[in-house]
């Protein structure tokens, strides 16, 4: 009762308050709408994050925050969004909807039934609704409750021709190809523009060896849609079958023509360039495959059979290796490369191959392997071009040539213009006891970010130089003029001058952990720099004009490697523990040395002290997607395009489709 009481008086000692914040509230919540309705997504998730600042269980805020990254595709973050929707509002039925679509998207089809079956509870006249629960329940491969699903759609509306198409695929599942025929061709009647309908009645005609009427469908779909890839792929198919050879080329020439990522358009190019013994441009393609998607099992293998051609056996045997490294039981990986062994005269290589492939196969026989078996690809080439093949590959990985680099390291950068008070800044990770004078100084001239939004040139940093160097030796607070005269250095690349100042600084201020974080900074910045270097003297930048410039490299540079970066950071740590940047740094350094794994931990450290640090989170993200956790990488990069990092949508669509 105390508690209901003191709810109470806070409720109304806040009244005012929130009586004025709901007038913000509500003009954040409609310029967040508006800025949903012209696509500006990013912009709409900073504009809910506000209302969310001050209103942390604002239902409607979590909802929309989840359209905008649901349009972003960024659907693990979409489901959090309407997750926290619906506890703040347990009747949210568009929550369960929405978060139903984000779950199909993530491939938790069990989780998105649930979501619908709440729907349903409220809304049960939507034909949607039984749309996109029968098709969890066909991705499930429970065929006959999908059905009874679209058919509850049809019944609702006799022209949802995804309820058509869809029951298609569970009758084909089935087995009843006559019922998928008619469903595909009740579709198409309902839309006759329904690209994908025709493409599949054009792949059931392939299967069933119509490859006229096959020819057909996949011309309507292009019809409408002159590069509709998959129409182009299955076309290819299907002219390989009757043997016109070229204009199967030609098709999957304009597929990679428009989509130049597409791994399953060079492979089958490949093979099809095997066929016609244009093995140079095969190897050429399958490279491209491997660039791709280089854990491809057979397209190793397909590529160490042409270099058997063309007796290169060094390379034949390498990539019987790989094909063999990601499948250990590939019988005729160890067959060819005993093959191989055999012609570069290492006998015994090639009979400790022939017995392990005689060992695999006998395996099989005797059913002690129950996974596919590859030991029998005598059909290689002539099987793997079929449909059932390229279902076997990637389509396509999008626009992965893109470079995504991670977050940089937090240093101190020089801005005479700087209006962000540095102590404060430091301050929210600190105790006052290490807010000393020493860094007031800085206040007025430095900034804590990642890149300088102030250029200047050489001179201008050179002249301040030299004013510190004419007083500093007689000023009796020696230790924070050399600090500043080590961070001026750093900007003209004077990085030995910068850390024999921070070394002198040190002196005179004891157990300071900021020198410890610039010295580690420095150090960073110097192996960034010498691994830019050209030569052995100069480095070509860009001035202020945009005009190449030579700039000699201080003869004072001596490598450092990253061990010492991170010590320093080590020793910045332990005066200071709570100071997250610290950490972030160290966790970049530690990338740069390869240690994946510490390096999360540091980045974990860093969120843990900030939770809101959208640099920590999408480092961590890039170094998870790295090491192949997708999942954890994705609900990472999420959280920094939530903070505001608008490349993290790249990334998601890249990586976390």
């Amino acid at each position: 009762m105390k508690a209901f009481r003191l709810t109470c008086i806070t409720f109304f000692l806040l009244l005012p308050l929130m009586v004025f914040s709901q007038l913000n509230i509500d003009y954040f919540i409609q310029r967040g709408r508006q800025q949903l309705y012209n696509y500006q997504y990013s912009q709409a998730i900073q504009t809910f994050n506000k209302v969310l600042e001050y209103r942390p269980y604002h239902a409607e805020a979590y909802f929309l925050r989840g359209i905008a990254k649901y349009n972003l595709q960024d659907y693990y973050g979409a489901e959090r969004d309407y997750s926290q929707a619906i506890d703040a509002k347990a009747n949210a039925v568009k929550a369960y909807y929405y978060r139903g679509m984000s779950r199909i998207q993530l491939y938790n089809f069990q989780g998105a039934i649930d979501d619908f079956n709440t729907t349903l509870k409220f809304v049960t006249g939507q034909p949607d609704l039984f749309v996109q629960r029968g098709f969890c329940k066909m991705r499930l491969e429970k065929y006959r409750e999908a059905i009874a699903d679209f058919n509850r759609a049809l019944e609702r509306d006799k022209k949802v021709k995804r309820a058509y198409y869809y029951r298609a695929i569970s009758e084909l599942n089935l087995g009843d190809t006559t019922a998928t025929l008619s469903d595909l061709s009740r579709a198409v009647s309902v839309d006759s523009t329904f690209i994908n309908a025709y493409v599949t009645r054009g792949r059931i005609y392939h299967q069933t060896t119509k490859y006229n009427r096959a020819l057909e469908d996949f011309e309507r779909a292009l019809h409408f849609e002159p590069n509709n890839s998959q129409a182009l792929l299955n076309r290819s198919l299907t002219y390989y079958r009757l043997k016109n050879y070229q204009k199967a080329l030609d098709d999957l020439d304009q597929v990679i023509k428009i989509e130049p990522a597409n791994a399953l358009a060079y492979y089958n190019r490949a093979l099809l360039e095997t066929e016609i013994g244009a093995y140079n441009e095969a190897i050429e393609d399958y490279n491209k495959v491997l660039k791709y998607n280089p854990q491809n099992i057979l397209t190793y293998f397909n590529r160490g059979i042409l270099r058997m051609e063309r007796e290169e056996y060094a390379k034949a045997i390498r990539d019987f290796t790989m094909a063999i490294k990601f499948y250990p039981n590939f019988a005729k990986a160890y067959i060819n490369r005993s093959v191989a062994r055999r012609q570069l005269e290492d006998y015994r290589g090639a009979m400790q191959d022939r017995q392990k492939a005689r060992q695999i196969t006998q395996a099989y026989q005797d059913n002690k392997l129950d996974r596919i078996n590859f030991a029998d690809t005598t059909e290689n080439f002539r099987r793997l071009i079929s449909l059932q093949g390229s279902q076997n590959l990637p389509r396509h990985f999008g626009n992965i040539e893109k470079s995504i680099e991670p977050r940089n390291i937090f240093k101190l950068y020089y801005n005479r213009k700087n209006n962000k008070n540095l102590t404060k800044k430091l301050s929210q990770y600190l105790e006052d006891s290490l807010i000393t004078h020493e860094l007031d100084y800085l206040d007025k001239d430095f900034i804590l970010g990642m890149n300088s939004r102030e250029t200047r040139s050489k001179d201008f940093y050179l002249k301040q130089i030299e004013a510190i160097t004419d007083s500093i030796e007689a000023h009796p607070d020696k230790g924070k003029f050399l600090m500043k005269r080590a961070l001026l250095k750093e900007h003209t690349k004077n990085y030995n001058g910068a850390l024999k100042d921070l070394s002198r600084a040190e002196k005179h201020l004891e157990n300071n952990f900021f020198i410890h974080f610039l010295r580690a900074n420095i150090r960073a910045g110097m192996i960034h720099y010498i691994k830019m270097m050209e030569d052995d003297t100069r480095i070509i930048n860009i001035d202020m004009n945009n005009q190449l410039v030579e700039q000699p490299i201080s003869r004072e540079v001596t490598f450092h490697d990253y061990n010492k970066v991170i010590q320093d950071y080590n020793k910045s740590i332990k005066l200071a523990p709570q100071f997250v940047y610290t950490y972030y740094n160290r966790a970049n350094t530690k990338i740069e040395n390869k240690n994946y794994e510490a390096a999360i931990n540091d980045y974990d450290k860093a969120v843990f002290l900030d939770s809101e640090f959208p640099e920590a989170y999408f480092n961590r993200g890039l170094t998870y997607i790295y090491l192949q956790q997708t999942t954890k990488g994705c609900i990472d990069i999420s959280k920094a395009g939530e903070l505001g990092i608008d490349e993290a949508y790249t990334v998601i669509k890249l990586y976390c489709q």
